[in-house]
């Protein structure tokens, strides 16, 4: 009987492993060792992806800040573009994404009467009804508009206006005590003419109020009606002494 003929194992991807003097155990097989899988490409991650959908797509969400309009970002602006060319240029102002000029808003009035001085004034800039749909146009118009001499002579008349807040306010509060003061002195002098009581002044005054005059807090009470009185009679003496004496030089 013939030998069976040993099947070639390199052909498979098989070694042959030989006997070892030191051991008296038959020769096997081992299986081959496989390299390692390619490493798997990682997607980019939300972040990135995030930042150049940001820079790519325009958006309309309104931009946080304070100020006339509703703050829409401008057509074919992003967020970001819109909140960075706010803080170089204050002035700035968006509604229905369109741009518009706070300043020049304010002062519309002042501006519109030195007209005749040779100011061009900007009506879009005014009303907010600037737009562009390109950013080239839309910067230019913002570079153009923030060099004029009509947005520079507003800016002037706002600092001025800044200024002279705190002078205008105690002007105010000092106009509104003398009117306050002047319905009391009235009311109380009436009180004396009329032969009526101290405690009618009250009354008196609350009628005023409701006639519309400025009454204030203070000058209501009785003692309040016996002090003014006593004032006006002590004024009314002294111009009289004061007539009197005149007559008889």
């Amino acid at each position: 009987m013939s030998k069976r003929k040993q099947p070639n194992l390199s052909q498979f991807g098989f070694t042959k492993q030989t006997k070892r003097s030191d051991d008296s155990a038959p020769a096997t097989t081992s299986l081959p060792v496989l390299p390692p899988p390619p490493p798997l490409k990682v997607a980019a991650s939300d972040s990135t992806s995030t930042e150049d959908s940001e820079t790519l797509a325009p958006e309309t969400t309104a931009a946080t800040c304070s100020g006339p309009g509703d703050h829409a970002t401008p057509f074919n602006w992003t967020t970001k573009q819109w909140s960075e060319w706010r803080i170089r240029n204050t002035w700035l102002y968006s509604k229905n994404q369109k741009l518009g000029c706070t300043v020049c808003m304010e002062t519309k009035s002042l501006l519109l009467a030195e007209r005749a001085t040779g100011v061009h004034l900007s009506e879009e800039w005014m009303n907010g009804e600037v737009s562009s749909e390109s950013q080239n146009n839309l910067r230019k118009k913002i570079y153009k508009h923030r060099d004029s001499l009509a947005h520079k002579r507003a800016v002037e008349i706002s600092e001025m206006k800044e200024k002279d807040v705190l002078p205008n306010k105690v002007l105010e509060v000092n106009a509104n005590l003398m009117q306050e003061t002047a319905t009391s002195f009235r009311s109380a002098y009436m009180v004396a003419k009329e032969k009526m009581a101290y405690r009618k002044l009250p009354a008196v005054m609350s009628l005023q109020k409701l006639n519309g005059a400025n009454v204030g807090n203070v000058h209501k009470s009785d003692h309040a009606c016996a002090e003014i009185i006593r004032h006006i009679a002590s004024e009314m003496r002294a111009k009289l002494v004061s007539k009197v004496k005149e007559l008889g030089s």
